[in-house]
């Protein structure tokens, strides 16, 4: 399990991001990786899920002038994992939730810079059709270009709150279906994914790091 808090820029940035990712390696307290996770790329909506146009495209300016190297999410924990490698001049660009501005605002500009990025998607949003959330063919579409889709639940739920009245091992059976139902739409629609999962409102605990080691 990584978790990262970083501040990029005195004035500019400031990420918190728990990220959980299924690969087979010990990290030590002091490892760290940069990943900067946005939500919504739009001057509309939500401000605490928002980052507006301006915004973003001045975010990208900063990494080029900080000398910041971005690479695919997966490069970027094998990284951390390896002893050895040199990342510290090394980020990852994530959204949370598959909001249909990333397909909109955000990938023409990353397609432009030609950064890596990865969207974490809920699959009953797209199932679904809830309005703002990207279609499966805009998914594969990203596929296609080469960017990671990972999997955020089913329905974006708490996973750390039984507020279902579920015993105890029902409500744990039911986390592991809401990740790996999740992964297997994920899957079927897209083709085999890299197993990336970030966890809904960024909370977990130890019996959901269990759930998804």
């Amino acid at each position: 399990m990584i978790r990262v808090q970083t501040d990029l820029s005195r004035n500019l940035i400031a990420v918190a991001i728990s990220l959980l990712v299924f690969v087979a390696c010990t990290v030590r307290a002091a490892d760290s990786g940069v990943v900067l996770q946005y939500h919504r790329i739009s001057d509309d909506g939500p401000a605490v899920t928002r980052t507006s146009v301006e915004e973003f495209t001045d975010h990208l300016r900063l990494i080029e002038r900080l000398g910041f190297v971005v690479l695919p999410l997966a490069d970027l924990v094998n990284a951390v994992c390896d002893p050895g490698s040199e990342h510290g001049s090394a980020l990852a660009i994530t959204f949370d939730d598959a909001h249909i501005s990333v397909y909109e605002k955000a990938w023409p500009l990353l397609r432009t810079a030609g950064l890596p990025f990865t969207v974490f998607v809920n699959t009953a949003a797209v199932d679904e059709s809830h309005a703002g959330t990207m279609s499966w063919d805009q998914l594969r579409e990203l596929a296609a270009q080469g960017v990671t889709l990972g999997n955020h639940g089913v329905d974006h739920h708490h996973l750390i709150r039984n507020r279902s009245g579920r015993e105890q091992s029902a409500w744990r059976q039911w986390v592991v279906e809401q990740v790996t139902r999740a992964q297997q739409r994920i899957d079927q629609e897209l083709g085999p994914q890299a197993p990336v999962f970030a966890y809904p409102y960024g909370e977990y605990d130890l019996s959901t790091t269990r759930v998804l080691a």
